[in-house]
């Protein structure tokens, strides 16, 4: 489903000030077609804990993904 203008309309939402107001942490990640979820959710979990000023641990990645 190339050329539709996704992202465009992604970027637009995510750059919008009213939209900013309602968050207190934004990110923007990158996937292709074919992605791994459970490398993309531990990315993502260690991005958020170094922004918030939590360290990232791997017991909380594993808590938040369901793991024992």
């Amino acid at each position: 489903m190339g050329g539709l203008g996704k992202t465009t309309l992604a970027k637009m939402v995510y750059n919008d000030q009213g939209v900013q107001q309602h968050f207190g942490l934004k990110m923007w990640h990158c996937v292709s077609d074919n992605f791994d979820v459970i490398a993309l959710l531990k990315s993502i979990i260690e991005l958020a804990g170094g922004r918030c000023g939590m360290p990232y641990t791997f017991q909380a990645s594993n808590v938040l993904l369901g793991h024992r």
